[in-house]
């Protein structure tokens, strides 16, 4: 007979386990997405063979993809981000552009479809005042309990080019969108297996066959060229390098050797930037069959100054003639697949901490015209506890700001959830919420601030995770989550209580 009797860790324990499932950001990005309206066009960013979906001013473009929730889904919230860039440089009030974003939900359990607690909304999102590479805030953020493992999602995402609130003349290029979970995540190695091929400017490969697999062949005497694009997920480990190889078959059974020219660029999130990657060659040698195989490494691209939501792409092809490739046969690619690194070696840890920050400052910025306050809460309907800022003169400005530390031995901030309230109807205040970090002075490290207005009058709120700070506390681990609120006559804006998570 075997018995098996689980137990609970408890604290005393939990220090001398060496591993174990760790939970931590994962995101997900779609291979095929589908046009809903425009539909938006296909483009590239400058100077690079990055692919883009471009939406125009003007016009109304859009697109929508599927998503299943996996089994690694821990908890929290399931948030939708972008990557993409402006064609044109505006500045300043003028960089902002509208979207409608909303999601359906397939229940995998209950069998129903909600299409009523996520429909398509508008958000006005503040855009670089370049054109440089960003990654958005949160668009669309599904709370926790609407949703489980196995459930299946369609985004639905447009920009809304012809709104009034829609001021940016340029194109938005968009490169990726990114869907961010926390999973259960054990240091390993994660494959990421390709499932869309593009063309460059040169030769494409042939479609194929081998049995009833797609393939894409690269002919022996012309130089085929193809491309794929990927970004770096939430999951990965921040320091290993990304590993692409080949499954393939050749035609014919000589035996040889068949060279491949690899090429690619990358964006910079951090920085906006985009950049080459470095040119490679390498040799593959075949067997002499023309039996599926798998190559060894073909390309390392370093980890090194990357950062999670860059966008890579890469180039490869077949070059005609080269001395070196002496297969006569033809390269039949069936798959390629990235190899990444995840998680780390962190020990299960007893110094996370949730909780609500519990001390908060108003400061006034105007003058005289603004007023702040605490408000009881209200049990029968939100069940928070607001912080009220409101205003009688044009263009006021309060501040509400909360003071937090890292304790023990936590290194960073996890993620921060804000609640937000506004008024329903005409008045349209705005927010925008920043974060300080002991160690970066009056630097906000919070990426994707953005100047927000709120006009649902309906809670709602807003989640940052440690991917969405470019720095943590240093010294003391001494740290401050602020809301600005913006307000003309008539306006108010009510910020509940910030819910830190510290690890």
């Amino acid at each position: 007979m075997v018995v098996n009797i689980d137990k609970f860790i408890d604290a005393s324990e939990a220090g001398l386990l060496a591993g174990g499932f760790a939970v931590a950001p994962v995101s997900w990005s779609p291979e095929v997405v589908q046009d809903i309206s425009g539909p938006p066009t296909p483009g590239v960013l400058p100077a690079s063979s990055i692919n883009t979906f471009d939406h125009p001013d003007a016009s109304t473009s859009g697109l929508k993809f599927e998503f299943t929730v996996p089994e690694n889904y821990d908890s929290g919230p399931l948030q939708l981000q972008a990557v993409y860039a402006m064609s044109s440089a505006v500045a300043a009030t003028n960089n902002v552009i509208v979207l409608n974003v909303g999601a359906e939900i397939a229940d995998a359990t209950g069998g129903g479809i909600d299409v009523v607690t996520y429909a398509p909304a508008t958000l006005a999102v503040v855009t670089p005042e370049t054109t440089a590479v960003a990654r958005s805030g949160v668009l669309l953020s599904i709370m926790e309990g609407d949703f489980a493992a196995g459930d299946k999602f369609v985004f639905l995402i447009e920009r809304l080019g012809g709104d009034g609130a829609d001021l940016h003349t340029g194109l938005w290029q968009l490169v990726d969108y990114m869907v961010v979970y926390d999973g259960q995540v054990a240091p390993s190695v994660v494959v990421h297996q390709v499932e869309v091929f593009s063309d460059t400017g040169g030769t494409p490969a042939v479609p194929g066959t081998k049995a009833n697999f797609d393939t894409l062949n690269f002919e022996e005497g012309s130089t085929n060229e193809q491309k794929f694009q990927w970004t770096i997920p939430d999951n990965w480990d921040g320091a290993s390098d990304f590993h692409i190889r080949f499954t393939y078959a050749m035609t014919s059974a000589g035996g040889g050797v068949v060279r491949f020219d690899l090429s690619g660029d990358t964006t910079s999130v951090n920085t906006g930037a985009i950049t080459s990657l470095v040119q490679a060659a390498y040799l593959i040698p075949t067997f002499a069959d023309t039996d599926p195989h798998r190559t060894t490494v073909i390309y390392a691209i370093s980890g090194a100054g990357r950062t999670a939501g860059d966008t890579l792409v890469i180039i490869f092809n077949r070059p005609s003639g080269d001395p070196f490739d002496t297969h006569v046969g033809d390269f039949q690619l069936i798959a390629a697949t990235v190899s990444i690194g995840q998680g780390g070696s962190v020990a299960v840890s007893t110094e996370t901490d949730e909780s609500y920050l519990d001390h908060r400052d108003f400061r006034i910025i105007s003058v005289s015209g603004v007023n702040a306050e605490q408000e009881s809460a209200d049990f029968a309907t939100d069940f928070e506890l607001w912080s009220k800022m409101d205003s009688t003169v044009a263009a006021g400005r309060v501040d509400v700001e909360w003071q937090g530390r890292l304790r023990g031995v936590q290194s960073k901030i996890a993620s921060i959830v804000v609640p937000v309230k506004g008024q329903s109807g005409g008045p349209t205040p705005q927010y925008q919420i920043k974060v300080y970090v002991e160690g970066s002075g009056a630097t906000n490290v919070f990426i994707g601030s953005v100047l927000t207005p709120e006009t649902t009058g309906v809670r709602s709120t807003v989640t940052l995770t440690d991917a969405d700070l470019s720095a943590q506390p240093t010294g003391e681990g001494r740290f401050f989550v602020v809301v600005e609120a913006s307000l003309d006559a008539g306006e108010e804006l009510r910020v509940g209580t910030p819910f830190v998570r510290q690890e």
